[in-house]
């Protein structure tokens, strides 16, 4: 019998049923959905309804009573996530407010949270990092890369590493640092020291500063145990270190922790995830009950044909098994030179076009980001429009005019400016960040804010908008998205 995942509409806002929340699932699906409260751990492949389990998980533990809504927490690692897991669970017609955020909003969230218990600045998000790491490198500057000592930074942040153990870490990691360790050490130290003159944290100190504080203070990990009491993490093989310390200290000593992702699918490597702490879940103090989910109902036989056969010539174990229908043979082309390659993407993206009927279905994947500039140009150049997430000078430009604002009056004028005058298209930066602003003042209504309250929103709060076309972009982007029709760029070995 073919099973199918199926999406649950209720007429109205009531609450839905055991019954209606269970239906449509496959034996599995239901396995971890009504697994008892505990360390579960839910190994699912690609399409196999991760996001599906886990909302539906949410709403069955609210229906069975067994969790309370206001004390549920679910942790993603896109906004895009959390605004779907949003969207499904209003379906359910829970009533009450079960939190859905991504580890850097959480961490915004709780320092926020505690900056107003302890009558502290609240936190503020630095919204040009590289400008003030750049000023702060010295005599140091002339002898580093900006970049390699921003990565060198992350990589020490997210994996909580110092001294001999860094260099260890950085020199198996292959991050180009161009200086001394104690140059380096110096460079942090002023770096921390410039953030906290500014009144600013970077996306890292978000969660470093939640873990910092609550070592400190046993008060503040009461207060978030409290509050979260029922925590979900999807895409559980992409926490690095950090963010694992992180759910540690949520969790109680008698945990109920529901945990869903796929070690084969870890992609955050270079942001110091270890997908070894969703295989292992270390420190927990419990058993964990593993439930697998190999039902792909999102790829053809073929798709999931072909990506096991890439996993298991890389050594990864691999059970999925394709519930769709047989579908087109993956094409694996051949191509002399880049003229060559490129030409073959713009045939095969037509072909698809003609068939799916519009770009917004289509994408190139990449492994690096140069590569899809590159790219995104040429399709431009043959009249193939291309959509892209990466941001400009205009853009930046934009955010910075915003971010300078010292009140809320003045954020209001300049946006009104922009929204009101009619110089501006929608598409245009300009245009988008004064809409943010409006956003964020109407999420702000009370108290005071200014344009670096509105950075700090704007970093962890809004989903990417793009235009229409095609979408060029990086493996790492792609992760948890879906098209009609994929053109991948890359030596294979199958």
């Amino acid at each position: 019998m073919l099973f199918r995942s199926v999406r649950f509409d209720p007429p109205d806002t009531t609450p839905a049923t055991v019954e209606q929340i269970l239906q449509g699932l496959d034996d599995d699906q239901r396995s971890a959905i009504t697994a008892p409260p505990g360390v579960v751990v839910v190994r699912a492949g690609a399409g196999s309804g991760k996001t599906t389990v886990l909302t539906r998980r949410i709403a069955w533990r609210v229906a069975t009573e067994s969790a309370s809504p206001d004390h549920v927490l679910a942790i993603t690692f896109t906004r895009q996530a959390a605004t779907e897991m949003r969207t499904r669970l209003r379906r359910f017609g829970i009533d009450g407010s079960p939190q859905i955020h991504t580890f850097h909003a959480l961490g915004l969230r709780l320092l926020t949270q505690r900056a107003a218990d302890t009558n502290k600045p609240k936190p503020l998000v630095v919204t040009n990092r590289m400008a003030v790491l750049s000023g702060v490198l010295g005599a140091d500057a002339k002898q580093s890369s900006l970049s390699g000592i921003a990565n060198a930074i992350d990589h020490a942040a997210v994996r909580m590493l110092s001294g001999r153990d860094l260099d260890s870490a950085l020199s198996a990691s292959g991050i180009q640092r161009d200086v001394t360790r104690e140059q380096f050490e110096r460079i942090i130290a002023r770096y921390e020291d410039a953030k906290r003159k500014r009144g600013v944290v970077d996306t890292n100190d978000l969660i470093a500063h939640v873990v910092r504080d609550a070592k400190r203070d046993p008060r503040f990990v009461h207060s978030m145990r409290h509050q979260f009491r029922h925590i979900s993490v999807d895409e559980a093989q992409d926490m690095n270190p950090l963010q694992y310390e992180f759910l540690r200290l949520l969790v109680t000593d008698a945990p109920d922790l529901f945990v869903v992702g796929d070690p084969n699918q870890a992609i955050f490597g270079f942001n110091g995830a270890d997908n070894r702490l969703f295989e292992e879940l270390p420190g927990l103090g419990a058993g964990a009950r593993v439930v697998t989910l190999p039902s792909n109902y999102r790829c053809t036989p073929q798709v999931v044909d072909a990506a096991s056969r890439f996993l298991r010539n890389g050594g990864q174990a691999i059970e999925a098994e394709s519930r769709r229908p047989n579908g087109r043979v993956v094409s694996f082309i051949g191509c002399e030179n880049e003229f060559s390659e490129r030409n073959v993407i713009a045939r095969e993206l037509r072909r698809m076009h003609d068939t799916c009927g519009t770009w917004n279905l289509l994408a190139v994947l990449v492994r690096v980001n140069a590569l899809a500039d590159d790219i995104s140009e040429f399709l431009s150049a043959q009249g193939i429009p291309v959509r892209s997430g990466r941001r400009g000078p205009e853009w930046s430009a934009a955010i910075a005019q915003a971010t300078s604002l010292t009140s809320r009056e003045t954020l209001n004028i300049w946006s009104s400016d922009v929204l009101d005058s009619g110089d501006y298209e929608p598409a245009h930066p300009e245009h988008e960040i004064a809409t943010r602003v409006r956003e964020f003042l109407d999420d702000n209504r009370s108290g005071s804010v200014d344009g670096r309250a509105f950075g700090s929103w704007l970093t962890t709060t809004v989903d990417r908008t793009e235009v229409e076309g095609v979408e060029v972009m990086t493996f790492h982007a792609a992760k948890g998205r879906e098209w009609f029709g994929v053109v991948e760029i890359g030596r294979a070995h199958v």
